[in-house]
């Protein structure tokens, strides 16, 4: 069982790795972590807003908040093939979790956990691709997605430009 981790306690992430055609990231911990994205955002509105995981309901709050944004990469520890790719998005606003957002061609990335534990479908590799999940794993080859990143215009857009729980 995964301890509590302090909600404003930024995950320590080393490296993104291509693996079998999803993202993922080795933790400070050694733990390879596959990287998700907030399935929903598929099919939201250009109008519709997505509150942070803190505002969403307690019922849910729980598995909601059990994902948690990855942050910002430095160049250094992107696949070179893939790094014009990523960029980032403010979570001002978010009551925790204020740290800046790796996004990966317009799609904000989460990880399983703080980063000292696996994800417990990590040794299936289909797990949470499936369209019904929220979260779902991240595809290297995923078309171009909703969110604009700070650091370059030319990505669509859903206001606001920070997105996700």
């Amino acid at each position: 069982m995964m301890e509590d981790c302090p909600p404003d306690q930024m995950p320590s992430l080393l490296a993104v790795a291509v693996y079998r055609n999803h993202l993922y990231t080795v933790s400070a911990f050694g733990i390879l972590l596959p990287l998700y994205y907030y399935g929903p955002l598929r099919q939201l509105p250009p109008t519709e807003d997505v509150p942070f995981a803190d505002q969403w309901a307690g019922y849910i709050q729980g598995y909601i908040t059990s994902f948690y944004p990855t942050p910002r990469f430095a160049q250094a520890q992107l696949p070179h093939t893939i790094n014009r790719d990523f960029h980032w998005q403010s979570r001002a606003g978010a009551g925790s979790r204020t740290w800046e957002q790796a996004v990966y061609r317009g799609w904000p990335l989460y990880i399983y956990g703080d980063g000292t534990q696996p994800d417990p479908d990590y040794e299936h590799f289909e797990a949470n691709d499936d369209e019904r999940h929220l979260f779902r794993r991240m595809p290297a080859d995923i078309p171009f997605g909703p969110v604009k990143g700070e650091e370059s215009p030319d990505l669509p857009t859903i206001p606001p430009a920070s997105l996700g729980p």
